[in-house]
């Protein structure tokens, strides 16, 4: 019930940002994928009054319909809001171990495009964990 959903703790992130390169795309007899990273600015003030900004890259996932219809709307430079939750893997590449982190989306509205907002409201969509 959404009383019980709403007292829990969640994984929930909003980023607004611009894409730094074309999306990747991959279909491959599974459920469809669309990858690219996107840049976020921090901007404040030192109590000097000195500005200062900082720009992250946060490493983005649409899987299903939502990644199909992605994949012809968004390319470098496109801004968008993701909204979505984290999720970690770990790996090994090259006999070495590493971890990775990425934003996997479960909504997207494309800021600086013609195109309408997306959900991932449909009944494919079960994030990878």
């Amino acid at each position: 019930n959404s009383q019980e959903r709403s007292m829990s703790i969640e994984n929930s992130v909003t980023l607004i940002g611009y894409l730094g390169a074309d999306p990747k795309y991959k279909a491959d007899g599974t459920r469809p994928l669309l990858k690219f990273s996107v840049a976020t600015t921090r901007k404040w003030k030192t109590s000097k009054g000195e500005k200062k900004e900082k720009t992250s890259w946060h490493n983005v996932a649409i899987f299903g319909k939502l990644a199909t219809v992605s994949k012809s709307i968004l390319t470098k430079g496109s801004k968008v809001m993701v909204v979505g939750h984290i999720s970690y893997s770990k790996y090994t590449k090259d006999g070495v171990e590493r971890y990775g982190v990425d934003i996997i989306t479960e909504e997207i509205l494309f800021l600086s495009t013609k195109g309408k907002a997306a959900s991932s409201d449909d009944d494919d969509y079960t994030p990878d964990e």
